[in-house]
């Protein structure tokens, strides 16, 4: 008895069947409207790096160049836009050459595994200790893998199993990959628990930095103020 497809499955499923007939780009408006987020949920974690290291450095010149803010505006602005139409036309054809790569390695026959990660969405927002959290996901998955490779190699009886492991994207490979209903595996948990105290670590630890800051830049105004309060009385005297 075959299982109900959600709707996400049918979208990818025609997405993908026209991109490998006919090389046709079909549009994903989570890419477009969401794009390094949806790069991180979908497991493209290189990607999603990449693609908001380059937004935080346009917004760090967007700072550095403040007197001529309406410009910069609008040119951080335009590049947006076209890094969002980017995403959103190519969105599909970036996620079919994931979902080759890993049902080539053998994703799609492990029991345990998820092909979508809700706190890589978090962790992306936590800086650079959150492109360390999305590299540890990726070395537990990694690591799910190569356990299961392990399991059938040690199996005779699953030697059939083993060989199949390497095969190409089509409908019942990619409806393996996508199932929803595959629970996560034990040390995908640990890691994500591992994750949320890590960022928990950051953010207390940024906070604390930044008060530190905002006291020396205190000290450092009032002490300024008592000089010029001091040289005022000199000067009448």
């Amino acid at each position: 008895m075959k299982r109900q497809l959600s709707e996400r499955e049918i979208y990818y499923l025609n997405a993908f069947k026209r991109l490998k007939d006919n090389g046709q780009h079909t549009w994903n408006w989570s890419a477009f409207c969401f794009g390094p987020l949806w790069m991180a949920y979908r497991k493209m974690y290189l990607l999603s790096i990449v693609t908001t290291s380059i937004f935080w450095m346009l917004s760090y010149f967007l700072c550095i160049f403040r007197e001529h803010f309406f410009r910069a505006i609008g040119g951080f602005g335009l590049v947006y836009l076209v890094a969002c139409l980017t995403f959103g036309y190519f969105g599909n054809y970036l996620y079919y050459n994931l979902i080759s790569q890993k049902i080539r390695e053998g994703y799609h026959k492990l029991e345990r595994y998820s092909p979508t990660s809700i706190p890589a969405i978090l962790l992306l927002s936590c800086g650079v200790i959150g492109f360390l959290g999305l590299g540890l996901i990726y070395l537990s998955d990694r690591f799910i893998l190569q356990k299961h490779e392990e399991f059938l190699s040690a199996s005779k009886d699953n030697f059939s199993e083993q060989q199949a492991l390497k095969e190409e994207l089509n409908e019942e490979t990619l409806l393996q990959y996508l199932n929803p209903s595959r629970r996560k595996h034990t040390a995908t948990w640990i890691t994500y628990v591992f994750c949320f105290f890590l960022c928990v670590w950051w953010y207390s630890k940024g906070l604390k930095i930044q008060n530190l800051l905002v006291n020396m830049s205190l000290f450092s105004s009032n002490k300024s103020k008592i000089v010029d309060t001091k040289k005022d009385k000199n000067s009448s005297s």
